[in-house]
């Protein structure tokens, strides 16, 4: 999960999910968090991605994230 721009509240919460099977869908996942999760808690963008944006280390670039986030 990572911040990301909105215009009304400057910063808001998204996520950028890999799915382990075929059959992920968005609502279905934000059903899933709304369970789980208090409701400022559930990320405002969600995107699916066949991969993270990794470093030569293994650590997930956010910097990278966000961009893919923005572009979606």
């Amino acid at each position: 999960m990572v911040g990301v721009e909105h215009p009304v509240l400057g910063t808001a919460l998204a996520a950028a999910v890999v799915p382990r099977g075929p059959d992920l869908s968005v609502t279905a996942l934000r059903a899933f968090l709304a369970d789980r999760l208090a409701r400022h808690e559930i990320p405002h963008r969600v995107l699916v991605v066949a991969d993270l944006p990794r470093n030569r280390s293994g650590k997930v670039v956010k910097e990278e994230l966000r961009a893919m986030i923005g572009k979606a």
